[in-house]
């Protein structure tokens, strides 16, 4: 230990994480970088490590925290200032106040190593350093790399000094995942982050992933992150997030806001489950959607989250529906474009919804958009029931519609249900009768309830559904082509 330093203990007046000034990945890294500790944030070149450091460095200097933040790059800092006034995080008021950017310059590199460790403590000594950021570490250890033992020990070396000051650090570092296996720097650090990215087709998909964080849990595994104006913004993998279900079955209805389908449900579906409305393109599964939001209104905020039609169209079609166009203000509508689809955004974006704005009615239309825009199509099971147990953990009551192909032919529900494992089905149909295309639903199934088992004839009149009486006189109404039975025959099927 040099003359002059002696041990620090854990100070009281620093918190145990520093916030990374994303929600995201403060999630997934359990509140954020730990504190006092030395933070390895490694990836290849524009995987996003600089904004990463630089959005950390900005969140705690905006709390009043101290941030140095040491170069030993070839740009510039008036380049690298001019970067990072890009970003809606950048402060001009905190640099040379809270936030301190510094070059390790050559001259100081040329004494040697230990030159450049009393360089580094003591900037953060004289700054009051909390956080300290060192980009590049790995350019750095390169350089003296020459000097063998106490070269490649360096992280072991910067680390203990610098935790006599109580510092956090972060080092960043162009490593490759095979590096951690090798390097001692991996085995020192107390949490690695690592970056990445990989090309699916023509579009460029990044990732964060935390590979080690000691005495924390964690999110694991892969999880997408955007780079924009904002900084860096992660979205959890749905798959990954941690739920709280009880035990408790809610007896309580609710009504889907069309009162002969409440009647064929037993007085509606129950609160907090998840209903699936299948059928083919033009058949009314929206606007079954639309009545069962206006329903809640205005006691219920209701979400549309919709990847076909725009919020304007939406907005027209509830100001025509009877249940009274005033109620219409209290439904959130969510457009998601499904080109080039982030799964994982769309799931924090509705997670966000529910959580802050109390949703406690949800229609996602479509499901299969889902299906449609994944990249691994084998994830997506998973993904959809992790995202129908969220909702359910939350109280909300959920209709997904999912388009089935307009066709002929008996229809098999055993995939559909296998897939998303609803509480109820309710399947909207064409049906072809003298030459003319009909509509009619039915309950496929209703968990824990009985149910109307019958296929009810379905009519649009004026934007608003009405159901009647089921069919009569017909069989084989599933296969679109009904036929026509005579009135002697089913009584003597009655009898029978």
């Amino acid at each position: 230990m040099p003359q002059g330093e002696t041990p620090a203990q854990l100070s009281p007046n620093l918190p145990l994480v520093f916030a990374t000034g994303d929600a995201g990945t403060d999630l997934v890294m359990n509140g954020g970088i730990p504190s006092q500790a030395t933070t390895l944030i490694i990836g290849p070149p524009g995987a996003g490590k600089t904004v990463l450091a630089l959005q950390i460095g900005f969140a705690a200097a905006q709390t009043g925290r101290n941030v140095v933040y040491l170069t030993n790059i070839s740009e510039s800092h008036i380049r690298m200032l001019q970067h990072a006034r890009n970003f809606s995080f950048f402060n001009e008021s905190l640099i040379r106040q809270n936030f301190n950017l510094i070059s390790i310059n050559s001259s100081v590199q040329q004494q040697g190593i230990d030159a450049t460790l009393n360089f580094i403590m003591d900037v953060a000594r004289s700054a009051k350093a909390d956080i300290l950021i060192i980009d590049s570490y790995l350019g750095l250890k390169q350089l003296f790399q020459s000097e063998g033992p106490q070269g490649r020990n360096l992280m072991f070396t910067l680390s203990s000094r610098l935790s006599m000051l109580a510092v956090t650090t972060i080092l960043l570092g162009e490593y490759r995942y095979d590096d951690i296996h090798i390097e001692p720097e991996f085995a020192v650090a107390d949490a690695i982050v690592e970056l990445s990215y990989s090309i699916y087709g023509l579009m460029r998909s990044r990732y964060l992933s935390v590979i080690k964080m000691r005495g924390k849990a964690f999110l694991e595994g892969l999880h997408r992150l955007t780079i924009s104006d904002k900084g860096i913004t992660v979205f959890p993998r749905q798959e990954s997030l941690p739920l709280h279900l009880t035990d408790a079955v809610s007896t309580e209805r609710v009504s889907l806001g069309i009162p002969q389908l409440d009647t064929m449900l037993s007085g509606g579906v129950f609160a907090g489950s998840t209903s699936l409305v299948a059928g083919g393109a033009g058949i009314g599964k929206t606007l079954l959607g639309l009545h069962f939001l206006m329903a809640g209104a205005p006691d219920e905020v209701g979400l549309m989250v919709s990847f076909q039609e725009s919020e304007a169209q939406l907005r027209q079609r509830l100001a025509e529906l009877t249940m009274g166009p005033h109620l219409a203000k209290h439904i959130e509508i969510l457009h998601l474009s499904s080109i080039e689809l982030i799964l994982d955004q769309a799931a924090w974006m509705i997670r966000q919804k529910v959580v802050h704005q109390n949703i406690r009615r949800i229609v996602i239309d479509t499901i299969d958009s889902f299906e449609q825009s994944s990249q691994y199509q084998q994830r997506i099971n998973d993904f959809i029931r992790s995202l129908i147990t969220m909702l359910s953990e939350h109280h909300v009551t959920a209709i997904l519609i999912y388009e089935m192909p307009f066709m002929q032919g008996q229809y098999s529900f055993a995939n559909i249900n296998q897939r998303y494992s609803t509480d109820t089905i309710i399947f909207m149909h064409h049906v072809e009768i003298n030459s003319r295309l009909q509509r009619s639903i039915t309950v496929v199934k209703q968990r824990g309830s009985n149910h109307d088992q019958s296929l009810r004839q379905m009519d649009i009149i004026d934007g608003n559904i009405t159901i009647g009486a089921p069919f009569s006189n017909l069989s084989h109404i599933l296969t679109g082509l009904p036929i026509v039975t005579s009135i002697d025959s089913e009584k003597e099927s009655a009898r029978e």
